[in-house]
């Protein structure tokens, strides 16, 4: 598929194809990292959960339905499919492509559940008034199931866990803390053999 937006007064190639190899992949970790910046777009996806949604899948083939979108050669936003469900992910700089990622989302996605009439459903952080407007316009509503976003200011002290009796947490040196820690989180994924 390829489209052309007018845009200002500039016209912008859109195309839009499904993933094919691993360099489309780490080119979507990097639009992750990029949405990462903005406060909106982070809470849609991380790195974490897209490699968490492409490891846990029953088909190792379903990384191939994704649905990438490029603005003039670049990936600007993409697809993540399950059943009826599209994770609309896009690049801060590329919003204006979310509506033509809706609509090809509620084409090839729609389906139909149990008595409902095909519908396609999509996710979108309250904040996100860009977003939502976009959602009402194409006839989508708001619908009981929903994430629930929390945050902590960790410049604040931070209590002592409540630890059964008999168990400590022994204080880790300055100076050994990061190799400690992170023999810690990396020594469960090394392989062994």
């Amino acid at each position: 598929m390829s489209n052309c937006l007018q845009h200002c007064e500039t016209q912008i190639l859109i195309t839009q194809r499904l993933l094919q190899d691993e360099t489309d992949y780490a080119a979507m970790r990097d639009l992750l990292i990029a949405a990462g910046a903005d406060p909106l777009l982070r809470g849609y996806c991380t790195i974490g959960d897209l490699d968490w949604w492409r490891s846990t899948h029953a088909d190792p083939a379903h990384i191939h339905k994704a649905s990438l979108w490029f603005v003039d050669g670049e990936l600007a936003g993409f697809i993540w499919p399950s059943d009826n469900n599209a994770d609309l992910l896009v690049h801060p700089a590329h919003r204006d492509i979310e509506a033509a990622m809706l609509n090809w989302a509620e084409a090839h996605l729609a389906a139909a559940d149990g008595d409902n009439a095909p519908h396609a459903t999509t996710w979108a952080m309250t904040q996100d008034a860009t977003r939502v407007k976009l959602l009402e316009a194409n006839g989508h509503h708001r619908t009981e199931a929903s994430l629930t976003w929390h945050t902590a200011d960790l410049s604040r002290t931070i209590p002592a866990p409540d630890l059964p009796d008999g168990f400590t947490l022994p204080p880790l040196p300055v100076k050994r803390r990061s190799r400690r820690a992170s023999r810690c989180i990396v020594r469960p994924f090394t392989p062994r053999g």
